[in-house]
């Protein structure tokens, strides 16, 4: 028969044996912030991991919220003008490409973000079209270009294979009243 002596040891073997409660765990790499990627089962966690991915400045989070292949990307007629060439075949990859440059170039302080107003969600069957104003802030190093570009998005909005949500297009376009879109960020940063 079991004592309450027996009893106690084992359990006091079992925590301080089988969890490793007093072991020290790897150090994280503090060149690394810490990701807040919410795996995106409906549509609108795509555009909280795409604010997410801004405000942390995170190449990785930002290109998850991507289709893995047969992205569009439609610039703003402006934005187009002034970079003429860089939206020929635009891909997730030149996506990629544009977002790592732009955070190897913030500076500081530092603050970037992304405002949205007027959002609309339309639900289409494996699809969904988002639409939104938008105000993107990105501090960066180029003292000769703006930090701060406004406009209007529309997004068509996948879920994919894997049963999670992304960006299968972009469309980009200004306002009466705008100077910069995002497709100029995307013009100035590409490379």
């Amino acid at each position: 028969m079991c004592t309450s002596r027996t009893i106690t040891y084992w359990i006091l073997l079992a925590l301080v044996s089988g969890c490793g409660l007093f072991e020290t765990r790897s150090p994280e790499d503090p060149s690394q912030s810490p990701s807040f990627y919410v795996p995106p089962t409906v549509a609108n966690l795509v555009i909280d991991n795409l604010r997410n991915s801004i405000i942390q400045q995170s190449p990785d989070t930002y290109i998850r919220c991507f289709v893995d292949s047969g992205y569009r990307y439609i610039p703003s007629a402006p934005g187009a003008s002034r970079f003429p060439n860089a939206f020929i075949s635009w891909t997730k990859q030149e996506e990629e490409n544009y977002f790592r440059n732009l955070v190897s170039h913030k500076a500081a302080p530092f603050f970037s973000n992304l405002f949205t107003d007027e959002v609309v969600f339309e639900p289409q069957g494996d699809s969904t079209i988002y639409s939104a104003r938008y105000t993107y802030s990105f501090d960066h190093d180029d003292v000769s270009f703006p930090n701060t570009s406004r406009g209007r998005l529309r997004m068509v909005l996948r879920r994919t294979a894997n049963g999670f949500w992304a960006i299968a297009e972009w469309r980009d376009d200004e306002e009466v009243d705008t100077v910069f879109t995002w497709t100029d960020f995307r013009g100035k940063f590409r490379n």
